[in-house]
């Protein structure tokens, strides 16, 4: 079964070759491990500029999907026994920095900045109509800077026969349990953004919460209780509003937003 120890020993061959990109060239020195995932710059021969490479812990099967022409870019990765198994990969470009669940698990984490820099970043992703149709901490980066940007671009839905279809399942554990995951709309991207948020502030006041497993279910009662206890009434009226949705679509979540990046500034 394949792991972070052999998705590491393939990148650090730096000369690979991915079904559907051809040859990549990786640079060992930027392979970073997330929750999900593992991280690298990379150049893809014949082709201009630095790509980030994401390689997944199993294949996703995203030709499955029905109505979209999709074929998974895949990396070959050899087990310990020698039994060669298919991995999907993403690509999307370079941008300096470190995924925001790569973040989270740093020594030393800040998170204040870290919410704050997440509500700025919402705001602004709600402002400007896209749905990015898969939000979550692996596909945050957060710049040199501090600040924070989407990425995986490539992953974004794709509209057919009038009707948008996500070029990927999306990602169950930060999606309305009752939306279908091969579907998006304009809502897509409330659930986890007013999730994420929520959870993010929450960590501010206990940071121990997120060394310790639980459903999300636990998560937004316990959560809800913290941020109500700590008077944070931003981010206790955007969980409780995501707690009401339907299907997944916040009631005045940009407004949401916006009263708390507000209070932030």
């Amino acid at each position: 079964m394949v792991n972070f120890i052999l998705i590491v020993k393939t990148l650090k061959t730096t000369n690979i070759n991915v079904r559907g990109l051809g040859q990549v060239v990786v640079d060992p020195a930027t392979i970073e491990i997330g929750n999900k995932s593992v991280v690298a710059r990379c150049r893809i021969v014949g082709q201009r500029g630095y790509k980030t490479l994401k390689c997944y812990l199993t294949s996703r099967h995203r030709d499955d999907i029905k109505g979209v022409r999709y074929y998974p870019k895949s990396l070959a990765v050899s087990g310990f026994s020698g039994r060669v198994e298919y991995i999907d990969v993403a690509i999307s470009r370079w941008i300096n920095g470190r995924t925001l669940d790569i973040a989270l698990y740093n020594v030393g984490r800040d998170f204040k900045g870290l919410s704050k820099e997440f509500d700025v970043m919402a705001l602004r992703h709600l402002q400007s109509g896209v749905i990015h149709g898969d939000i979550k901490p692996e596909n945050i980066i957060e710049l040199s800077s501090g600040r924070m940007t989407l990425v995986d671009s490539d992953e974004l839905p794709l509209e057919v026969d009038g009707n948008c279809h996500a070029k990927d399942y999306g990602s169950e554990y930060y999606t309305h349990r009752l939306r279908t995951l091969r579907r998006t709309d304009e809502f897509t991207d409330h659930y986890p953004l007013a999730f994420l948020s929520s959870l993010l502030a929450t960590l501010v006041y206990v940071p121990d919460l997120f060394d310790t497993r639980h459903t999300i279910e636990e998560y937004i009662a316990m959560a809800t209780d913290i941020l109500r206890e700590h008077n944070d009434t931003g981010h206790y009226n955007l969980i409780v509003a995501m707690q009401n949705s339907i299907m997944g679509k916040v009631e005045g979540i940009e407004g949401l937003f916006q009263s708390i990046v507000m209070a932030n500034e």
